[in-house]
């Protein structure tokens, strides 16, 4: 493997940024990949399709990938992921550079955005800090309008630098598929134009939803946002020969919404990645654990309120239950201490600062029951879960009836909770640790193999070459 230089062989037009060995047995389709995070990016939307090209490649296909080029995003780069990609891929770059006119656009903008903003919330306030959802402004939003439509601005005209680089990249190696990978959904719109012009079928992959108020920028937050959102996902959906999502929830609001759809829209999740888990020994403590921060909703009052009403009705020490975060230490700008001392169950809580993906991993292993909290963004489910699913341990999972993370662990083993139902969750609580008295061991969620990424890679394909 190596970093191919943009001099070699003094090609004109896009070069290689990175290639991988070729394969020893011979390809019989090939795939364009457009996704603007991949490896070396280091970034949780990067994972999707550097996991599913393994498969990719194991059923016979060479790969090309457009992606942002690392340089636009030295914050979060590992170029030891390359190490673990597939035969028969070959990676080039497209800089995101802004357009003359959006970058004109910024710099009127930070003039005039101190006469447009008027009171309200800080925007130093992270989104990530609040814990309310997002809602649609009522009325116009001047400044947030004005960003919208430079952010949609900004979003075209590197689709259209990734569409030029992949006719460069096609008149090489032209494809038998392209499939886009969003977000930033510009990736779909590049590949909408690429399909259009080499009459090449595509796949529309969305990780997370598009046009949803649920995960529309604070700093966007208006109507102009929210119609130019429904504008690009409607052209793109139509034009795509599959449409794929990661979760059952965000599927049926795409059919509901695009009913011609029906018969091109499928799900497929990301799953659970084979990896040895550490053996820690469990003490007697009965530990519930999360693992990561506490944003777009989670809230853990009510799992205090109902630890509360446990180690009440139980007469329970600290010795016999505890609940521990690491990673999380504060929620809505609240140190988590605090929360639980206001509903009484201080000494129940413990918080540990985040800590490597190891550590994590060791934390996670030494618990008794591990528990996913509610999020306000409804059509997604939270990445942690498919680690969570394989550890031996009992999984509380608060989640509304139709969110796409209850629809994910219907007829499982998991205890799915209504997120207000306080009650629910002291029941659930309460008889998993009689059985931990009893001595009976927690199994791991998808002992059974139901949730293992291998099987949605295989449904993915099957979709994909069924079309072909």
């Amino acid at each position: 493997m190596s970093l191919v230089s943009r001099r070699e062989e003094g090609r004109r037009g896009v070069e290689p940024f990175f290639r991988t060995p070729p394969s020893d047995e011979g390809r019989r389709r090939r795939l364009l990949l457009i996704s603007y995070y991949f490896p070396p990016i280091n970034v949780v939307g990067a994972l999707r399709w550097q996991r599913l090209s393994c498969y990719a490649a194991e059923r016979g296909w060479a790969i090309d990938v457009l992606l942002v080029d690392p340089a636009d995003v030295p914050f979060a780069q590992d170029r030891a992921r390359l190490a673990e990609l597939p035969p028969g891929m070959t990676l080039y770059t497209v800089p995101d550079k802004e357009s003359p006119v959006v970058h004109l656009q910024r710099w009127l903008w930070r003039r005039v955005r101190p006469l447009v903003r008027r009171g309200g919330e800080s925007p130093s306030v992270a989104a990530e800090e609040r814990a309310e959802p997002p809602s649609l402004p009522a009325g116009r939003q001047l400044g947030p309008a004005y960003l919208a439509r430079m952010h949609y601005s900004q979003l075209e005209h590197w689709a259209h630098a990734a569409a030029r680089a992949g006719l460069e990249v096609a008149r090489e190696h032209r494809p038998d598929y392209i499939v886009s990978s969003g977000p930033p959904h510009s990736t779909h719109e590049a590949a909408r134009l690429l399909s259009d012009r080499l009459g090449v079928p595509w796949l529309m992959d969305m990780r997370d939803p598009w046009c949803a108020v649920e995960v529309m920028p604070r700093e966007l937050a208006s109507r102009t946002w929210y119609n130019l959102a429904a504008r690009h996902e409607a052209r793109c959906i139509r034009a795509a020969r599959l449409v794929s999502t990661t979760t059952e929830a965000l599927c049926r609001d795409i059919v509901d919404r695009y009913p011609e759809a029906k018969d091109r829209a499928t799900t497929i999740m990301n799953g659970a990645d084979p990896q040895t888990m550490p053996d820690v020994p469990r003490g007697g403590t009965f530990t519930i654990a999360y693992a990561g921060n506490l944003y777009v909703g989670r809230d853990p009052r009510n799992l205090f309120r109902a630890v509360a009403k446990v180690t009440r009705e139980l007469s329970l020490t600290p010795h016999d239950l505890m609940v521990e975060f690491m990673g999380g230490v504060d929620f809505a700008r609240r140190p988590i201490a605090d929360i639980a001392a206001d509903i009484g169950v201080a000494q129940f809580v413990k918080t540990t600062p985040a800590r490597p993906h190891k550590e994590s991993l060791r934390f996670l292993a030494g618990a008794t029951m591990l528990v996913s909290l509610p999020q306000y963004a409804h059509l997604a489910i939270p990445a942690k879960v498919f680690e969570y699913v394989q550890f031996d341990a009992w999984l509380l999972v608060l989640a509304e009836p139709e969110s796409a993370t209850a629809l994910l662990f219907r007829d499982s083993s998991a205890d799915v909770v209504k997120p207000d139902d306080v009650d629910g969750i002291a029941a659930a609580i309460t008889r998993r640790l009689e059985q931990h008295r009893r001595g009976e061991e927690p199994v791991a969620v998808n002992r059974d193999g139901r949730f293992d990424r291998a099987r949605q890679a295989a449904r993915l394909f099957d979709a994909i070459e069924k079309t072909l």
